[in-house]
C-alpha cells in the first residue's frame, strides 16, 4: 500500500490528524549536498561514514545559491 493511501484509511478508522510529511527527496540542494558528500567520502576513502561533519555547511551553501 502506498503511503498516500494510508491517510484515507486513517480517516476511515477515525484518525483525523494523519498527514504526509514533506520530504527532501527531490530538493536540488539536498541532492547536490548528497553528491558532494559521496564524492568527498569516495575521494578520502573514509572508513567512518559518521564523518559527515560538513553536511550542515553543504546544505546551507546549496540553499543560498
Amino acid at each position: 500500500m502506498a503511503d498516500e493511501e494510508y491517510i484515507p484509511l486513517a480517516h476511515e478508522l477515525g484518525i483525523q490528524h494523519c498527514y504526509r510529511a514533506p520530504s527532501l527527496n527531490t530538493n536540488a540542494s539536498f541532492i547536490q549536498a548528497l553528491c558532494e558528500l559521496t564524492l568527498d567520502q569516495l575521494e578520502n576513502k573514509s572508513d567512518n561514514p559518521a564523518e559527515f561533519s560538513s553536511f550542515p555547511e553543504l546544505i546551507a551553501a546549496q540553499a543560498s545559491r
